[in-house]
């Protein structure tokens, strides 16, 4: 789904870099680059071959919804950013996610790190987004994005390897299917209980509708495994998971990018039977691993994730429209 969106980034491009560093955006004669910035990051060593990625990378860089820069000092390569502009169930706008964000120490030191920060909030504003969000592992450093305005807001976790979960004790009656057209009332209501962010205004409610629908299409398609937990004919519970295909690497990744249970069903153990089924859907599809944000005050779903394996990845930065 294209969000009309220009085909190539022109917000960055006001942004002021410091001497000797050039900004632009990736081409796909950077893919060596890129990667190798990706992994370097990550603390991995280089693949023997990218061709296996390369057409993830094509389309990366040819994708809308997309805005990825390289940064260069001195004509040498030294940062690298990439952001995904996607749509999420129940907000009528769309979000921003800085998937990538890595400069070397040399480049930090010149500033390169706050110029491809400001790029991509450039991009972002130029999309009229509500959120721009970015994870930060535990070690890395998130002066770039404080500067910029970002907070901190969200627990980060992940499970690596998805192994298998023992079988989860279903509640009598509890049945989980794919999630579909029919469903678009309801997982509404419930993500609303999210709270006043994740509940649409009516006047945009047809933007949110079509939003569910593009998933909607995505499950059929294969490129999402979103679920609902229904009892007694009426959907208590959803859990929408995303496959991932970074650029970095030849794995799949999952994004859980939902998991709520209506409040009056909480505590017997749908939300433990939703992320068991995710679990081995991901498992099916050969993802290595899975991640998920959280909202630091809901400390049962933490309890949940870190019994079923899940350890804390870091934390997730924000800025929001406003800031």
């Amino acid at each position: 789904m294209s969000l009309g969106n220009p085909e190539r980034p022109v917000g960055a491009l006001a942004v002021r870099t410091p001497a000797g560093i050039e900004l632009r955006p990736t081409g796909r004669d950077d893919l060596t680059v890129a990667v190798e910035l990706a992994r370097e990051g990550r603390g991995l060593g280089r693949l023997p071959s990218v061709d296996p990625i390369r057409d993830r990378y094509e389309a990366l860089v040819n994708h809308p919804d997309t805005a990825a820069f390289v940064a260069l000092a001195d004509g040498h390569p030294t940062g690298l950013a990439v952001a995904h502009f996607r749509r999420r169930l129940n907000f009528a706008t769309f979000e921003g996610w800085i998937s990538e964000l890595y400069v070397t120490a040399a480049g930090s030191q010149r500033g390169v790190d706050r110029s491809l920060v400001e790029a991509v909030a450039a991009e972002w504003r130029l999309r009229r987004g509500h959120r721009l969000l970015a994870a930060v592992e535990h070690g890395d450093e998130a002066g770039p994005l404080e500067a910029a305005g970002f907070e901190e807001a969200f627990l980060n976790f992940r499970l690596a390897p998805v192994r298998a979960e023992p079988k989860a004790r279903v509640p009598p009656g509890l049945r989980i299917r794919s999630l579909g057209p029919q469903d678009a009332e309801r997982v509404t209501r419930l993500i609303a209980e999210f709270g006043p962010r994740r509940s649409p205004v009516p006047e945009r409610m047809d933007a949110v509708l079509r939003t569910f629908a593009d998933h909607v299409r995505e499950v059929e398609k294969g490129t999402a495994a979103s679920r609902v937990a229904e009892m007694g004919g009426e959907v208590i519970g959803v859990c929408t998971t995303h496959w991932q295909l970074p650029f970095w690497t030849p794995e799949i990744h999952a994004w859980v990018a939902d998991l709520v249970v209506t409040e009056p069903m909480r505590g017997r153990g749908v939300g433990r039977a939703l992320m068991a089924d995710a679990l081995s859907l991901a498992r099916g599809r050969g993802a290595s691993r899975v991640d998920l944000e959280s909202g630091a005050q809901r400390q049962a779903a933490h309890s949940l994730y870190r019994s079923m394996g899940f350890v804390d990845s870091g934390r997730t930065w924000v800025l929001s429209r406003d800031a």
